[in-house]
């Protein structure tokens, strides 16, 4: 259950005018549902995220932090910025080597750390 998002989706339908049962119909999902997701009773699935945000024409990613099956954005720290600019100053298949290392190296992390739990 999310406040956060059920307080999101009701500034959202008074904004647009839309009733809850407006609001099922263009999100594809039966009014009882939708009145549990606006009252904070359930948290939509994945799919029914996607279908909010299609409806209101926002990016996925605001539904799902906002339901909270996505963790907020951290601010970005000044390693971030230059992390950046120095990506941007490659060539493109260079990116896609610094890429491929970074995927490795992530998925050698998260195996270190399954071995420890």
């Amino acid at each position: 259950m999310s406040d956060k998002l059920a307080l999101w989706i009701n500034t959202q339908l008074e904004n647009n005018g839309w009733t809850i049962r407006e609001f099922s119909r263009r999100v594809g999902i039966s009014h009882t549902h939708a009145s549990r997701i606006v009252n904070a009773e359930v948290t939509p699935s994945a799919e029914i995220c996607s279908n909010i945000a299609r409806v209101f024409g926002v990016n996925p990613v605001t539904v799902f932090v906002y339901a909270g099956l996505l963790k907020p954005r951290p601010e970005p720290t000044p390693d971030l910025h230059e992390l950046n600019f120095l990506y941007e100053q490659l060539d493109p298949q260079a990116q896609e080597n610094i890429l491929k290392m970074m995927r490795g190296y992530v998925r050698e992390m998260q195996a270190g750390y399954a071995k420890k739990d």
